[in-house]
């Protein structure tokens, strides 16, 4: 999925907060020296903080500023355009009733109709300008409402002036122009998908669809598009059943409207069920729609372009995560090289190809590749968003789980932690992604012999799995093996074979016909019943799930390597060249979404 961020802002208005920013940070800087000239340190400390506050909260503005600028200049242009095609109106006005005149010889009622068609051509014109100028504008009074000087503090972004938007939108604004609404509705709800706030969004999207239903025929490609980014902000929020149908009819209206031709909307509506088929899990049909998209767009689009990267980047996500790497690989690194020539520095585009192409590589075993990469990534992300978001989290994560798999354990803690601290403060309450946090520090943790920390915080992901999802979820199966794990290793037998046992039962009530998942789950669970003193119920099962490893992926892939490790120390004489002891699970591989997964 990818993320960027737009911002429309008074230009002027930031410069002048800016202006203020500039002059206060050397201000502190300056009382700091004088301070600590007096021996005065705890002031002196005090000083520096403030300081370097101020000089965070000018990088932020900075960012904001960039944003403003390009994205009013953006609207602007478009306004100017639309005014120079009504202002050049009139004029087709008159050559039009010229030649009705002649062409109709004398006929008035032909007449009438040339004027009638192109009155009605002026009088979209200005609706349409007259659009661009509301929205242009009231996002600015929104953006001068959150940012006044007074109130101006470090985390203060574009998100708070949206949802003031939001709030004035439910308090009634633009009630009397409903399409005006709807195209607000459908901007403030864009806004906040990039801004990784699709709870918010959601409802946004879907009332700006109910506004455009009453207004559009049913063919009309504006719909088409309204329909798709509802459908996609639902199953950005674990709707896809609901979301299904609106994607479905997001792409026949957009074909209807192209009279089967190929078009930007059936390119965007394609992307949507792409992204709904992942994620109800019928990954074929999902490959054929991304696919399908990728042609298109690149018919459309000469290379490079923008669209063309992202179906390019949709489409290595998904064989990504279907295990073919290899094929994963080069797709990621085309939608890179393509981002890095469309836009020169920092971009939220680029910085997401750069995580996939370090999945891709560190699934295919060529960390050392994809180590410089995942720190170029997180230094992007970083400068693109100094007030941390769930991006930079994303970023830190893969960086940590690269470390982690050079074996720089040391190095990867504080990244994994950093990254969990984000995503507690930005997420509040229970998330799939703090649940997954808390089990990637756990196995950092355990690496480096903290096992009391590990164990406290695999017991904290299991409880929050458990509120997520209750009955039987891979989420919670998958953490109760990860506890069990733990257990054994702190000497709670008990406790381990409880839990393994639970994974491995939920696990053959969800995947009856098997899984490599469901096979490290049984492994496990024989462990727990030879440190339990039940060696041929041990040597039973683990033979049980090592045929089925073995079934489903090579000896060498990792959750079979996994369970010939247990297979080994459970029945030694299976062994070849003295195979090692059981190593636990590695923390996952990175990933450039922040969806909300089961497993």
């Amino acid at each position: 999925m990818n993320h960027h961020r737009e911002h429309s802002a008074n230009a002027t208005t930031w410069r002048w907060t800016i202006a203020a920013l500039v002059i206060l940070a050397p201000g502190a800087c300056l009382g700091a020296f004088l301070l600590g000239q007096q021996g005065r340190a705890k002031e002196f400390a005090d000083a520096v903080a403030q300081a370097e506050a101020a000089h965070a909260a000018t990088a932020e503005a900075q960012e904001l500023l960039a944003g403003a600028i390009d994205s009013v200049a953006t609207a602007e242009a478009l306004v100017a355009a639309m005014r120079g095609e009504v202002a050049a109106a009139p004029t087709q006005v008159e050559t039009a009733n010229s030649t009705a005149a002649v062409g109709a010889k004398g006929s008035d009622d032909a007449l009438a109709a040339a004027r009638a068609d192109t009155e009605r051509a002026v009088s979209a014109e200005r609706a349409r300008t007259d659009s661009a100028l509301s929205v242009v504008e009231f996002i600015r009074h929104s953006l001068r409402a959150s940012d006044a000087p007074a109130t101006l503090k470090q985390d203060t972004t574009v998100v708070q002036a949206l949802e003031g938007a939001r709030a004035e939108l439910a308090g009634g604004a633009h009630d009397a122009n409903p399409a005006l609404k709807a195209e607000l509705l459908a901007t403030i709800g864009t806004l906040l998908m990039a801004n990784g706030r699709p709870n918010e969004a959601a409802p946004m999207l879907a009332q700006a669809l109910i506004i455009e239903r009453s207004l559009r025929p049913q063919q009309d490609a504006q719909l088409a598009t309204a329909a798709a980014r509802s459908a996609a902000a639902l199953c950005a929020i674990g709707r896809s059943t609901e979301a299904e149908p609106l994607a479905r009819e997001a792409l026949d209206i957009a074909r209807a409207a192209a009279h089967g031709n190929d078009s930007d909307q059936v390119v965007e509506a394609l992307a949507v069920l792409g992204a709904v088929e992942r994620a109800r899990g019928r990954l074929d049909d999902a490959e054929k729609a991304m696919r399908e998209a990728l042609s298109m767009a690149q018919r459309l689009h000469p290379s490079p372009h923008r669209s063309v990267a992202s179906a390019t980047a949709n489409l290595a996500e998904l064989v990504d995560s279907r295990g073919r790497w290899s094929e994963a690989a080069p797709l990621h690194q085309a939608a890179l090289d393509m981002r890095r020539t469309l836009f020169v520095g920092d971009h939220a585009d680029t910085a997401d190809s750069l995580n996939g192409t370090v999945g891709a590589l560190q699934s295919l075993g060529r960390q050392a590749e994809a180590e410089p990469l995942a720190q170029e990534a997180l230094d992007m992300q970083r400068r693109i968003h100094p007030v941390a978001n769930l991006n930079v989290a994303i970023a830190l994560n893969n960086f940590a789980s690269i470390e982690r798999s050079l074996g720089k354990d040391r190095e990867a803690e504080p990244l994994f932690a950093e990254a969990l601290l984000i995503r507690q403060r930005i997420l509040k309450g229970d998330d799939p992604s703090i649940a997954q946090g808390f089990k990637s520090l756990a196995w950092t943790k355990h690496a480096l012999k903290l096992d009391a920390q590990a164990h406290a915080l695999l017991q904290r992901a299991l409880e929050m799995n458990q509120r997520l999802f209750p009955g039987d979820s891979l989420a919670v199966a998958s953490a109760l093996t990860d506890l069990a794990w733990i257990q054994l290793d702190i000497g709670d037998t008990e406790g381990a074979l409880r839990n393994a046992a639970a994974a491995d039962a939920m696990l053959a009530r969800l995947q009856p016909s098997g899984s490599t998942t469901r096979a490290v789950a049984m492994a496990m669970h024989a462990r727990a019943l030879m440190k339990s003193g039940k060696t041929a119920e041990a040597r039973a099962l683990v033979d049980q799930a090592a045929a089925m490893a073995l079934s489903l992926e090579g000896a060498n892939a990792s959750h079979a390597a996994t369970v010939l490790r247990i297979k080994a120390e459970i029945i030694p004489e299976s062994a070849s060249n003295g195979s090692p002891a059981p190593s636990p699970p590695v923390a996952p591989g990175p990933t450039n979404t922040t969806g909300n997964t089961s497993g």
